[in-house]
């Protein structure tokens, strides 16, 4: 499978991009094909499960993962539970 990787600068802070990317709820407002987001809580405040749902015209997929966030040390980790594909 290709790979793609960029390196962009933006006129953010390391903080303001944790908290945009740590706002999981808000991702349908600006990934694009994100349909849905569903976030449960985890084991502690710092792990939740995130169920976000693509759509490309017909076909639709849902990915759930399991997410950490470390925000002194401005991480965000993610792990892949599973995904379904939707026709």
């Amino acid at each position: 499978m290709t790979k793609i990787a960029f390196e962009r600068h933006v006129p953010y802070t390391p903080v303001q991009m944790f908290d945009l990317v740590a706002d999981l709820r808000r991702y349908p407002s600006f990934v694009p094909n994100c349909s849905n987001m569903q976030v449960r809580p985890g084991a502690n405040e710092t792990e939740c499960f995130a169920r976000m749902g693509i759509s490309f015209g017909p076909i639709s997929q849902d990915y759930e993962s399991h997410v950490a966030m470390d925000r002194e040390n401005m991480r965000i980790m993610h792990g892949r539970l599973m995904g379904h594909l939707h026709i």
